[in-house]
């Protein structure tokens, strides 16, 4: 969304034992021009807006420059996402983790990438401060360079 690529990734999970989710994480993100980006998740309040029929509220949203993104939970197995309040994804039992895994299955299938959103590097722009997020939680805060960890 924003065109920048992420420097510098720092995370904190709250998950005590016998817990399948953390209860609680956040993740501060710094971008090759500066600018920040902090996350912070509260598992047990998204979870407890779950139930039969819309919120009316997003289980978060994103405001970027001209626009932005809500993305509601409506049950344990079905998200909707609306773009500057317009639906774009409205589905009974949509997981979007597995959608992404099936179209990359697809894709490998066909030997055609048409279907996927991004290409290889652009991924992993995406998932590389992710990553780098769960490792510097591993670490006890410890702030993490995406480049570094990327080569190693």
């Amino acid at each position: 969304m924003t065109g920048l690529n992420i420097d510098r990734a720092q995370a904190f999970y709250c998950r005590p034992e016998g817990y399948e989710e953390s209860l609680a994480s956040t993740f501060n993100l710094r971008f090759t021009n500066g600018a920040t980006f902090a996350l912070t998740l509260a598992t047990l309040a998204a979870e407890k807006n779950i139930g039969s029929g819309r919120r009316n509220s997003p289980v978060f949203t994103i405001l970027y420059e001209g626009g932005r993104l809500d993305v509601f939970r409506e049950s344990p197995t079905s998200w909707s996402y609306e773009v500057d309040g317009e639906t774009v994804v409205d589905r009974e039992e949509f997981n979007p983790w597995m959608e992404q895994d099936r179209l990359f299955i697809e894709a490998i299938q066909q030997g055609s990438d048409a279907a996927m959103h991004n290409d290889y590097h652009d991924g992993l722009n995406t998932l590389a401060p992710l990553l780098a997020g769960w490792e510097s939680s591993r670490r006890d805060g410890e702030p993490i360079d995406v480049d570094d960890f990327l080569k190693g």
